[in-house]
């Protein structure tokens, strides 16, 4: 069991590409000691996943409850993409979510034939939301994992990192933000 720990202050994450993203960090415990997790290069040996959160007001980390779907997804991107540098990004990590065919690389233009809009104020976690521009033209992908906090792949060749909603929209300068389900 992989047990990863979201930590409650936040951090400034580079991408491949050089942009600097704010994000809370995510740890493993490996050899008694608590450890980035970005900097274990192997995690082939992954059977489950949990994911613990550190909030300020609360002495304790709390669990969260991630669904199958997510659990497996965070597993299969850990074994497959995890410090591999490929072209997966954020579009291909809600694609594998939703067990959809992946091509790696970003969104195509007619992600709307593949995806539908709808409209829910409440999130669940496994909700996926696409944070979108028109001008400029941007796109990015998260998945609503409990208490305010969705997890995503930052960048072309990233790696899974958590961030609030509101930390999103302002460093990928976002007003759009749309809540999606696939089109089956």
């Amino acid at each position: 069991m992989l047990t990863i720990f979201v930590g409650a202050k936040k951090i400034i994450a580079k991408t491949a590409e050089g942009c600097e993203f704010l994000v809370h960090p995510m740890y493993v415990k490996t050899n008694g000691e608590l450890k980035f997790m970005q900097t274990n290069p192997d995690y082939s040996a992954v059977e489950d996943v949990e994911i613990f959160v550190r909030r300020r007001w609360c002495p304790l980390p709390l669990r969260l409850r991630l669904t199958p779907d997510l659990k497996r997804a965070i597993i299969e991107f850990l074994h497959r993409y995890h410090a591999k540098y490929t072209a997966f990004c954020c579009w291909n990590f809600a694609c594998l979510y939703h067990e959809m065919a992946l091509e790696n690389g970003p969104p195509p233009k007619n992600w709307r034939k593949l995806w539908q809009v709808r409209w829910r104020q409440w999130k669940r976690v496994g909700d996926i939301v696409f944070l979108t521009n028109r001008e400029p033209k941007r796109f990015h992908a998260a998945i609503y994992i409990g208490w305010g906090l969705y997890l995503s792949v930052y960048g072309v060749g990233g790696d899974l990192e958590v961030s609030t909603l509101r930390d999103m929209r302002r460093d990928f300068e976002i007003n759009e933000v749309l809540n999606v389900v696939p089109r089956r």
